[in-house]
């Protein structure tokens, strides 16, 4: 047997139960700002990289998803660019155009032109024929252009010095060796290690990356008698 109960009954039920939830929720909220009123201040030192619930402490670290472009194995300086399109002097003015005004494509090394990569552009290398490898032999005095400040401008480059001798010279590796990928590992994490002891006292080995024999092989060309000197 169902039993209706009257409208008038059934409002004020209603009307009671809204009543009693609205001050229950009003009465919790205001539980919460006096708990939080009254609790200590809260530094940067309170919170954790790492969840608390965690046993094992690892130190933070970053992935970057990067797209496996085999573009990247292309040399780095291609020949075809105007590298220093953006380098100006004191005044403003581009330095690196023909008498037109146009931008001058580099086609080959440019000694006075900053190479990045694994070499230091400011050493002078020698050649490990039993290791392998290229070893620092001694340091460049490089000169530079001064600002509007008078300060030197390290992206205007006046003299490179040489290395004499069988010396090679660490600007011209990084232009005749570097590839993409070589470029990006030495901004993210200083180039790919081929050997990276402990021991601060030992040798680091950097090593390029791997080129396969088909078109991302490349070649560089030196024209020594068409400007692209490194003698000075």
């Amino acid at each position: 047997m169902k039993t209706s109960l009257p409208n008038s009954i059934m409002f004020k039920v209603n009307q009671k139960t809204k009543a009693f939830l609205i001050s229950l929720s009003t009465s919790f909220f205001l539980g919460l700002i006096s708990t939080t009123a009254s609790s200590q201040a809260i530094f940067n030192s309170t919170y954790s990289v790492t969840p608390p619930s965690t046993v094992r402490v690892d130190p933070p670290s970053v992935m970057l998803s990067m797209s496996r472009d085999h573009q990247y194995h292309f040399k780095a300086y291609n020949d075809y660019t105007d590298l220093d399109a953006n380098i100006r002097d004191a005044d403003g003015n581009i330095l690196d155009v023909d008498e037109d005004g146009n931008p001058i494509v580099e086609t080959s090394y440019k000694h006075t032109f900053s190479y990045f990569g694994y070499f230091d552009s400011t050493k002078c290398y020698t050649y490990d024929n039993v290791n392998g490898r290229f070893n620092p032999d001694s340091i460049i005095t490089v000169g530079f252009a001064e600002d509007e400040n008078g300060e030197p401008n390290e992206d205007v480059v006046t003299s490179r010095g040489v290395c004499s001798g069988n010396l090679w010279h660490g600007n011209f590796l990084n232009w005749m060796s570097m590839t993409r990928m070589d470029i990006v590992r030495r901004i993210f994490f200083g180039g790919l290690r081929f050997e990276d002891p402990i021991d601060p006292n030992q040798v680091t080995v950097l090593e390029r990356a791997y080129l396969t024999s088909d078109a991302h092989s490349f070649a560089k060309y030196y024209n020594e008698g068409g400007g692209a000197t490194i003698n000075e």
